[in-house]
């Protein structure tokens, strides 16, 4: 953690391109830790096409609600529409307006592993 965010921040953390070419699906798994005033923030997590930047599936919502005492485990399963592709994955998180001292959302120990859809 570097810092407080400030208002109004959109700010997205970007996976590089991961191939799916013969995959049958994956899961996403990752630490976070979340920081936020618990009715401003929203974060999510998206998979986009490398060649096009399209979305694919729906984003996936990080429930800002909880402030984390320590890192937590989320697994999120890969959307059939990235099943083939090659995609990256984006961490997208969003305040209000309000100035606050929080860190918003951290995320450490990101992995990918083949599944089964």
């Amino acid at each position: 953690n570097l810092g407080d965010y400030g208002p109004d921040s959109d700010i997205s953390l970007f996976s590089p391109p991961l191939d799916l070419t013969g995959l049958p699906g994956a899961q996403l798994t990752f630490q976070a830790w979340r920081d936020g005033d618990q009715f401003g923030e929203t974060a999510s997590v998206r998979f986009r096409r490398v060649a096009d930047d399209s979305l694919l599936g729906a984003e996936v919502a990080i429930d800002m609600s909880i402030i984390d005492l320590a890192y937590e485990e989320i697994s999120v399963e890969f959307p059939p529409e990235a099943a083939g592709e090659i995609i990256r994955i984006e961490f997208n998180f969003v305040s209000d307006k309000t100035p606050d001292q929080y860190s918003g959302l951290n995320i450490d120990n990101v992995s990918v592993e083949v599944a089964d859809p």
